[in-house]
């Protein structure tokens, strides 16, 4: 098995346990293979389509999703998803970089410290 297969198993499966997989896969993406920024973001933004797919299947499947509801986001998603990629490409990498590493700090600091 290669580097790449290993990590792919291991972003899944704490994916599976709740990890923020998404950010796990740019920072390796970025660090290990040495992809630009904007593409890891790409790629990560291409992954989680297909795992949205299944999660939206099984949820309309057990009654649990608001189609009115659905549709309205996937609407202002695909708008709010659109203006961000344009947007970041007007920004400069590293400013990119140092933004999504200091949101990945905050939501772990936050996920540690949440009392349920």
């Amino acid at each position: 098995m290669t580097v790449d297969v290993l990590v792919s198993l291991l972003i899944g499966v704490l994916a599976g346990l709740g990890v923020g997989s998404g950010g796990l896969l740019i920072v390796y993406l970025t660090w290990a293979d040495g992809m630009d920024q904007l593409a890891a973001q790409g790629m990560n933004l291409a992954l989680f389509v297909f795992a949205l797919g299944s999660a939206v299947l099984v949820h309309l499947h057990r009654r649990r999703l608001s189609v009115p509801l659905l549709g309205f986001v996937v609407l202002f998603g695909g708008v709010g998803a659109l203006a961000g990629s344009l947007l970041a490409q007007e920004i400069h990498t590293g400013i990119l970089r140092n933004g999504l590493g200091y949101l990945l700090l905050l939501m772990g600091a936050v996920s540690l410290f949440k009392k349920e």
